[in-house]
């Protein structure tokens, strides 16, 4: 962006007019550039290419506020292009002012304007008379891009242009000039909630996700949920979600979004019109607007946000849900008989190496995440990177058992080997290796389980992590992780006449005070 220089001109008594200058001698951003001139004819060139995000910050204003400035004065011609923009920038959003190539403008409603302008050697002087052109008494709001103005900016808009800059400038009001009293605008107060509700829709329901209420937003913000297609809240429990916020509040709701190929925002695009839901709303004049959640198979929804709509801003208070019938019944499993003991933080620790050999360093900080609602991508046990030499060593028990709530997939790992090498012998993935995976879906009786007695797991089992995948699973609650010790079926002590009393664990390692478990006496196992 440019760096913003503010030349104010001295003033000869204190109700002189002065001008702030605007400086371009820093470099624009990705989608536009500036050419500063060679010599003194002009300031420099202005060029941008397609896309709304091709600006250069060139008047800035450190104390926020330009009541004190009546006019902004652009000097310009067009190389190119038929129209670019002043934006006037408060926080995030802006208000905009559209200059043609003839030197008319019009406001950010597409309102014609009369301005001073005037025809030069060059082109054309544009003096756009702020207070004029941004106030609006009917909405107060409006009043922040003038008291709470952070800078002003020259903007391309959704195509190619290139004007040439002669000047540009600021002028305070002069002598003779009457000040207008521009007035701040009142802080919007939150409503009570309204009643008939069965629920709010909340941010733990959409783990990772944004949850703006009760601040003020402005253009493109999301205000609940995630930009990525494979992010989601399940609502099918419900009949409609209502939005309570300031009365004419545009926002937009995104669902169903299934397209395999686009991640982000910019994949809710007319070309895949067929793939997810946009429904377009504006708050009433009681600040509300309910979605009916009925009409469409599906009830998952990925984001609801502020359209990209200039001067559009204000808050939303309250996400409320109604219940498609008789209040859903939650109903927290029972912990199931049969099992030992529970996976714990503190059996999660440093290793050696990642085989049967390996000794522990000691406890690492571990993620456990139960009984809370999570949802896509979010970790049950362990630390996301699921290093090859971090983990809970099971190697003593015959199952681990996870209890959740129907629908969710838990994703255990297992047995994660060293960093593979590519072709060219760097590491593919400091982390590690290979890993067994069992990606489980809980059924109606709220339990998945794995047999850590299998092949796969006949040397040792060591778990890595368990996770909950990005895309599929629904959103939900893991309510107990359970063990179940290796038990002596088939096993029994051999009596010896030369006995040595020592004791191994499986894995080889002498061992002085042996717990619960399977171990090697004299070459042969035995079950203490």
């Amino acid at each position: 962006m440019f760096a913003a220089a503010l030349l104010v001109a001295s003033a000869a008594s204190a109700s002189a007019q002065t001008r702030a200058q605007a400086d371009f001698s820093a470099a624009s951003n990705t989608n536009a550039t500036w050419t500063s001139a060679s010599d003194a004819s002009s300031l420099g060139s202005f060029k941008w290419n397609a896309g709304y995000y091709n600006q250069i910050r060139n008047i800035g204003l450190p104390n926020g506020d330009i009541s004190d400035y009546k006019t902004v004065g652009v000097e310009f011609s067009f190389n190119d292009g038929d129209r670019f923009r002043v934006l006037f920038y408060s926080g995030s959003s802006n208000f905009a002012v559209y200059i043609n190539a003839d030197g008319a403008y019009r406001d950010g409603g597409f309102t014609d304007k009369v301005a001073s302008t005037s025809a030069t050697g060059n082109g054309y002087l544009v003096e756009i008379p702020i207070y004029e052109t941004i106030y609006n008494p009917d909405k107060t709001d409006w009043s922040d891009y003038i008291l709470k103005c952070t800078e002003v900016c020259l903007s391309g808009l959704n195509d190619n242009g290139e004007v040439v800059i002669y000047d540009m400038y600021m002028e305070t009001y002069g002598p003779g000039d009457v000040k207008p009293n521009i007035t701040g605008e009142e802080e919007e107060q939150k409503p009570a909630k309204p009643d008939g509700y069965d629920a709010d829709l909340t941010q733990d329901m959409f783990p990772n996700g944004a949850y703006n209420l009760e601040k003020k937003i402005g253009n493109g913000d999301v205000i609940y949920g995630q930009k990525n297609k494979d992010a989601f809240v399940d609502l099918s429990a419900y009949s409609s979600l209502t939005v309570v916020g300031t009365p004419g509040l545009k926002i937009v709701f995104n669902l169903n979004h299934n397209v395999d190929v686009k991640e982000n925002l910019s994949d809710y695009e007319n070309d895949d019109a067929n793939d997810y839901v946009w429904v377009d709303a504006t708050l009433d004049s009681d600040g509300m607007y309910t979605l009916d959640l009925t009409q469409w198979d599906a009830q998952n929804l990925n984001n609801i946000r502020l359209p990209w709509d200039n001067n559009n801003k204000g808050y939303v208070w309250y996400l409320l849900l109604k219940n498609s019938g008789s209040a859903p019944v939650i109903v927290v499993p029972d912990r199931p008989d049969g099992y030992d003991s529970d996976l714990t933080q503190d059996m999660y620790q440093s290793w050696t190496d990642y085989n049967a050999g390996a000794e522990s360093e000691g406890t690492l900080d571990c993620e456990l995440n139960l009984e809370t609602s999570i949802g896509n991508g979010a970790m049950v046990y362990g630390q996301s990177s699921a290093h090859y030499l971090q983990y809970a060593d099971l190697s003593n028990y015959s199952e681990i058992a996870v209890v959740a709530d129907k629908g969710m997939i838990i994703r255990l790992m297992f047995n994660r080997t060293e960093p593979e090498l590519d072709d060219a012998g760097g590491i593919k993935d400091p982390n590690g290796g290979a890993y067994i995976e069992k990606a489980l879906t809980v059924g109606d009786d709220n339990i998945v389980t794995v047999d850590l007695t299998a092949d796969e797991f006949a040397s040792y089992a060591h778990l890595n992590a368990i996770k909950i995948p990005w895309s599929g699973s629904a959103t939900g609650k893991v309510y107990y992780i359970l063990l179940k010790e290796k038990t002596a079926t088939g096993i029994k002590a051999i009596e010896s006449t030369e006995s040595t009393n020592d004791i191994f664990d499986l894995q080889g390692r002498r061992v002085s005070n042996a717990a619960k478990g399977v171990y090697i006496v004299n070459g042969k196992k035995v079950v203490f």
